[in-house]
């Protein structure tokens, strides 16, 4: 193993170091989606409602909306959880290092 993969920002070693956690993130996003199928549609995550197949503008309306909000509910917590603690602030700085620099198209 080299030591200065290990050491180094932006190396191997940390990125195999954040699997573990983006593996839990995507868990949970998909324990939300799941919870959400549940909760808001009544149904299971693999069967299709019935107001699925022929969906009502109102039906179609209020799910964009909820998603909307759930996505900014997201990006503000996420906002706040850079700004207020340490481990928020760490994340984002090694995702900045795995990424580079991106510019606004990326």
């Amino acid at each position: 193993m080299n030591p200065e993969a290990t050491s180094s920002p932006g190396g191997e070693g940390s990125r195999s170091s954040l699997v573990p956690l983006a593996v839990a993130f995507y868990a949970g996003m998909g324990v939300v989606a799941v919870a959400w199928r549940w909760l808001v549609d009544g149904q299971g995550p693999f069967f299709a409602a019935p107001e699925a197949v022929s969906p009502e503008v109102g039906l179609l309306l209020r799910h964009a909306l909820l998603g909307l909000l759930v996505g900014a509910g997201l990006i503000v917590s996420s906002r706040l959880w850079i700004r207020y603690t340490r481990m928020g602030r760490v994340l984002a700085q090694r995702l900045a290092e795995i990424l580079g620099p991106l510019s606004g198209v990326q």
